[in-house]
C-alpha cells in the first residue's frame, strides 16, 4: 500500500532509490569502482611522475644519520639540526650551514676541532651542538667581528677557513 492506502507500487520509494544511485553513494563494487575512477580522473594527471618530479626538482640530497633525516636546501641542512620534531637530542637548536657534501654532524665536528685549535673550545669533538660549542662559537664570532648569532652560517665557516 502507498500513502493513500491504495495498493500498487510505491513511486516515492523508487525515486529515493534512484537519487541514492545518482549521488554515488552506492553499495555494489562495480558502481563504487566507477565512482572512484570519475572522482580521481583529470585529463592532465599522470600517476607515473606526479610526485617524483617535485622532489627531484626541489631537494636533490637526502642524508640519514643519528636516526634523523635531513635534506639540503640553499646551503643549509633542513630540518635544522635539532628542529626535527620527531628526533631532537641537541641542547641548542640552530641551523647549520653545510659545505663539501658533509653531514651536519661532520660539519660541526670540523668546527669544534678548529675552534679547539684556536683556543675557543675545550670540550669533546663529538659533532653535537651543545652549550660548550655554542659559547665557543659566540666568543669566536664576537672577536672576529662577525654577527654574534651563535649560528653556524656561511660567514662563520669562511672565517674559519672551511668554506
Amino acid at each position: 500500500q502507498n500513502r493513500t492506502g491504495i495498493g500498487g507500487d510505491n513511486r516515492t520509494e523508487n525515486i529515493r532509490d534512484r537519487r541514492h544511485r545518482a549521488d554515488g553513494d552506492n553499495t555494489n563494487a562495480h558502481n563504487r569502482d566507477r565512482d572512484g575512477q570519475r572522482r580521481h580522473w583529470h585529463r592532465d594527471w599522470d600517476r607515473t611522475h606526479h610526485h617524483r618530479d617535485w622532489w627531484r626538482n626541489h631537494y636533490t640530497r637526502f642524508v640519514l644519520f643519528c636516526g634523523g633525516y635531513y635534506y639540503w636546501d640553499a646551503g643549509f641542512w633542513f630540518p635544522a639540526y635539532g628542529y626535527d620534531p620527531y628526533f631532537s637530542t641537541y641542547a641548542y637548536d640552530a641551523p647549520i650551514y653545510g659545505y663539501n657534501d658533509l653531514s651536519p654532524e661532520q660539519v660541526m665536528a670540523n668546527v669544534q676541532a678548529e675552534l679547539s685549535r684556536l683556543g675557543y673550545y675545550q670540550g669533546a669533538i663529538d659533532g653535537a651542538y651543545g652549550p660548550q660549542t655554542r659559547e665557543a662559537l659566540l666568543s669566536y664570532q664576537q672577536e672576529s667581528g662577525l654577527p654574534i648569532t651563535g649560528i653556524l652560517d656561511q660567514a662563520t665557516l669562511e672565517s674559519l677557513g672551511m668554506y
